[in-house]
């Protein structure tokens, strides 16, 4: 792959940690305490609401031993992943992948540096509430759903 590729990549991911950041300092700066609701219809509100989540994903309560092992242990397949994609030469899941670790870091980030994530999306369908996320949380489960959908296949031999 050519030089600038590399350089193209790298900038996808230093721009998800990039928005991702500058959302969260949005909301910490000017979401109030009670919220605001930007739809809010008898079967479907979104609203953004400020919360900080120092657990896992979707509210997972685990000892810190635990939580910062699958961390270390989610950026070592992050990098697995990313390497394979290097070799590869597949230029459309290398950027996926630099997206995905500039979220994943900017999620970390938050865990080192404020004590918990930083979440103020909020979205509920008739009686279904979906976990508050943030622009981070969209970046992975958008690049994850590409990875799974664009992954090359390995044919087995004798298998069509």
């Amino acid at each position: 792959m050519p030089r600038t590729f590399y350089f193209i990549s790298v900038g996808s991911g230093m721009a998800a940690f990039a928005l991702d950041q500058i959302a969260k300092l949005f909301a910490i700066g000017k979401i109030p305490e009670s919220g605001i609701f930007l739809i809010n219809k008898s079967w479907l509100t979104f609203r953004l609401a400020l919360t900080t989540n120092a657990d896992l994903a979707f509210g997972l309560s685990v000892g810190w031993p635990l939580k910062y092992g699958l961390i270390f242990i989610t950026l070592a397949i992050i990098y697995a992943l990313a390497k394979k994609l290097i070799t590869g030469q597949n230029q459309t899941l290398l950027i996926a992948m630099s997206v995905l670790a500039g979220a994943a870091i900017s999620n970390l980030f938050d865990r080192v540096l404020r004590g918990g994530v930083i979440d103020f999306l909020s979205i509920s369908i008739y009686n279904l509430h979906w976990p508050t996320f943030n622009l981070a949380d969209v970046f992975i489960t958008a690049t994850v759903i590409l990875l799974i959908i664009k992954w090359p296949r390995t044919s087995v031999p004798g298998k069509p």
